[in-house]
């Protein structure tokens, strides 16, 4: 799948159409809650709820954390715990 430029996850219809799977974005496509900074998309729970990677400070988002926060989302996806 291909990434697109940030995309306005607060824009129009745009977590409707994520939470019913109309849209579907790659791990990791950068995405923007509303009119803060960038973070990184990580997926939708089975609950509905959205996952993403947030800047957090002055060092912006980490690979670790990004890493960590996609281990956790498909450890709890996986199980359908979420």
């Amino acid at each position: 799948m291909k990434y697109q430029p940030a995309l306005n996850v607060y824009k129009g219809n745009t977590i409707d159409r994520l939470i019913s799977g109309e849209l579907v974005l790659p791990v990791g496509q950068w995405i923007r809650c509303g009119s803060g900074p960038c973070s990184r998309w990580c997926g939708v729970t089975n609950s509905g709820s959205l996952v993403a990677a947030h800047p957090q400070g002055s060092k912006g988002i980490s690979n670790e954390r990004f890493r960590q926060l996609i281990a956790y989302w498909r450890s709890r996806r996986a199980v359908g715990a979420i």
